[in-house]
């Protein structure tokens, strides 16, 4: 499989990966299901469609970097890597949070200030780098803006 079709599936997974966490966003608000949670089946079962959400992202972030949309100079990887790492502490802190059962877990912020530092640095690294042209090049800026 040549790069440009596993750039493109990255996307796809994470486009599929944002509609899974808008699902288990609302099921989780109707039902009030917010972590930690009372312990019934359709609390894991959303608590894993917010996990498979977070690998979908993770998997789409990865497919991101390869497509050096935020050019080769070190701004651009170094953001990502935040971003990435963001992710990645999300996914480990949700995993200990099932383990433990314990939301007051410390990678939880850290997550979430490195998917939202990581997505406002990467978005302003794609709009700088002009390797991308129209409206995409400041869809991840947009994204970042968004948390």
């Amino acid at each position: 499989m040549n790069s440009q079709n596993q750039i493109r599936i990255s996307g796809f997974v994470g486009m599929i990966a944002a509609g899974l966490w808008l699902a288990a966003l609302s099921i989780e608000y109707r039902y009030r299901l917010q972590p930690p949670g009372n312990g019934s089946w359709l609390y894991y079962a959303d608590q894993f469609m917010f996990f498979l959400a977070l690998v979908g992202y993770l998997i789409m972030l990865l497919g991101f970097w390869q497509s050096k949309a935020m050019g080769d100079g070190r701004f651009g990887k170094i953001s990502m890597g935040i971003f990435i790492a963001g992710i990645a502490a999300l996914l480990i802190a949700q995993v200990v949070q099932w383990l433990t059962n314990n939301a007051d877990f410390f990678l939880f912020p850290i997550g979430g200030i490195f998917q939202l530092l990581g997505g406002v640095l990467t978005g302003f690294a794609v709009v700088t780098a002009k390797r991308w042209d129209g409206w995409q090049r400041f869809a991840p800026l947009l994204q970042g803006l968004y948390y």
